[in-house]
């Protein structure tokens, strides 16, 4: 027994220091998947595989804490989303990827043991600045020095070309140069990068509401780490535990927000105004801080349909365009429906057109869309996807069986 307590609290401290801060910092083809609770070994899952983990969550650890981000993340959970995108760009991304190493060749250092950065450092610097680039796309010496520093710890975590005990500082300081020399506003790298940037971040400002939503409505606790109300795009620690603005978060909540809102008494003409507005400040997050408020109030108002009742999956006529599933307690529902595949749809101007999910006989066909106002009524048994993502937002319907 005394053996067995002397391994487990050995295993867990080295786990974390073998896996977590070393090879995660090796291992970069997708640096989203280096992350605590995460693995690269698993690329992605399905709407299916989904939905069967939430119902053995809703079943076996239904209290359970869902955490997007805590003290101790590789990066923000925003960032995450940026790099998740690349997935669905994969051929722009190489292109890309190709350019820039070429653009930025004459930066790299020839040392007495190699180049620097390495090759594969190099991706990972690319992949960095696509997760951290700030959202208002403006270069500042204060993100210079953050990039830096989250740079030199990466390296040194890795334990490859230097590390804490013997810091290699000719190989460091070459990276810090690299970085510096590509970030500089006249650099060729910039040109082709910002554009980039900014596309990327469009795409996953959605999958970062959904992700958002998902916590809060999905089986389990929801948890918002300090700061994450808005777009979260910090590096590892110390960068994830900076001050964080709260005077900043409640002037932009008193903006999209009455002293009396509440989920029943969200009407389409009130709420179109407050859609403009986070729209119009996209960038600062406050699409996020929006459907973070309604989906919290939701749960607020409604806390036994989270706490103790249903998870129902719901199927959409075309399986990859969403991930949508009902609460249920008694008469009450409360849908979630957040949008997939959106590079594709935007490019294609599909738009989620005639696409549906399918209700349960036993469904309400009224509902709410708390986070637009707009009545939804089913037909036939099932809900339009085009209509229940109008104003760009994921959606949370909650049944308005009372009304009419």
């Amino acid at each position: 027994m005394i053996f067995l307590r002397r391994l487990m609290q050995f295993t867990g401290p080295l786990t974390a220091k073998g896996v977590e801060d070393t090879t995660f910092y090796v291992y970069n083809p997708l640096i989203a998947h280096n992350e605590v609770g995460d693995t690269p070994a698993i690329l992605g899952t399905t709407v299916a595989e989904f939905h069967d983990a939430m119902e053995k969550r809703h079943k076996h650890s239904p209290c359970s804490m869902n955490s997007t981000a805590t003290h101790d993340t590789k990066r923000g959970e925003d960032a995450r989303m940026r790099l998740n995108v690349l997935t669905e760009i994969t051929e722009e991304w190489k292109e890309n990827i190709n350019q820039w190493r070429e653009a930025n060749k004459h930066h790299i250092k020839k040392l007495h043991h190699g180049t620097a950065p390495t090759i594969n450092d190099e991706y990972l610097i690319y992949q960095s600045l696509v997760a951290g680039f700030p959202h208002d796309f403006k270069l500042t010496d204060e993100y210079l020095e953050r990039v830096n520093a989250y740079f030199i710890k990466a390296l040194r975590e890795a334990k490859v070309s230097t590390n804490w005990n013997d810091p290699n500082e000719e190989y460091e300081n070459a990276c810090a140069n690299f970085i510096n020399s590509i970030l500089h506003k006249d650099s060729e790298f910039l040109k082709t990068f910002l554009p980039f940037v900014k596309k990327v971040s469009s795409y996953a400002s959605l999958y970062s509401l959904n992700q958002t939503l998902i916590k809060i409505t999905a089986p389990g606790i929801p948890d918002i780490y300090q700061g994450c109300e808005l777009w979260d795009l910090s590096y590892v620690d110390p960068d994830n535990r900076r001050p964080v603005n709260y005077e900043a978060r409640q002037k932009f909540l008193a903006e999209i927000i009455t002293p009396t809102t509440s989920t029943t008494e969200i009407l389409p003409a009130a709420s179109k105004h407050r859609l403009d507005y986070i729209a119009e400040h996209r960038q600062q997050g406050l699409e996020k801080l929006y459907v973070t408020f309604h989906a919290l109030q939701t749960r607020k108002e409604n806390n036994e349909v989270f706490t103790s009742g249903d998870y129902i999956p719901l199927a959409v006529s075309n399986e990859r365009s969403a991930i949508a599933f009902a609460r249920k307690k008694k008469s009450d529902w409360l849908i979630t429906i957040a949008p997939l595949q959106v590079v594709q749809r935007t490019t294609n101007s599909t738009d989620f057109e005639n696409i549906f999910i399918n209700l349960p006989k036993n469904a309400p066909e009224e509902y709410i869309n708390v986070l637009t106002g707009k009545r939804i009524v089913a037909k036939d048994g099932r809900i339009d996807l085009r209509v229940c993502l109008e104003g760009g937002l994921p959606g949370l319907l909650k049944s308005d069986a009372g009304r009419g």
